[in-house]
């Protein structure tokens, strides 16, 4: 595939996923972990400690 047609195509995928084709919710997480999903922040808030200082503040 020529670059030009590749590149076209890594757009249109960004295109789809930014109008919402990706937007799903599915009850995955739930069912593998026992425990409900939660939000990338909380994630971060919760084991920040465990990448050190530097990205605390961010």
């Amino acid at each position: 595939m020529p670059c030009h047609q590749f590149a076209a195509l890594l757009a249109g995928l960004d295109r789809a996923i930014a109008d919402g084709a990706e937007d799903r919710v599915t009850d995955t997480v739930e069912r593998l972990t026992g425990r409900p999903p939660r939000s990338f922040r909380a994630f971060a808030e919760e084991h920040g400690h465990a990448v050190g200082d530097s990205v605390a503040g961010s």
